[in-house]
């Protein structure tokens, strides 16, 4: 309780007693371990999922919003500059790897 010592509590010396037996019962003792490491990787699954639906999500947007902006920006600047527009598509595709879905939406 707050990192003192409570004396003369009927409820802390239940738990205190109850504590010290669980810890003296080694298939209590296994089963909460077995259980932690179970959640522990449960949790790593968890994020891992999560990142693959993000990465999912992103390829079915097809390219992040801040990297299509760029490139978007990039495809502006060599048009201004007169490179003719199929030569403009390859060196685009080559520079960023992009696919031809993604082409696509950036070449609408």
């Amino acid at each position: 309780m707050d990192n003192k010592d409570v004396e003369n509590d009927e409820y802390v010396d239940e738990l205190k007693d109850y504590i010290q037996n669980l810890s003296k019962n080694t298939e209590w003792r296994n089963d909460y371990m077995d259980n932690r490491t179970h959640m522990m990787f449960h949790d790593e699954d968890v994020r891992e999922e999560g990142k693959q639906l993000g990465i999912a999500i992103g390829e079915k947007r097809g390219i992040a919003t801040g990297k299509m902006e760029a490139i978007q920006g990039t495809i502006d600047l060599l048009r201004e500059a007169g490179l003719p527009e199929e030569r403009l598509k390859t060196k685009v595709q080559q520079q960023f790897d992009l696919t031809n879905p993604q082409m696509q939406e950036l070449f609408k």
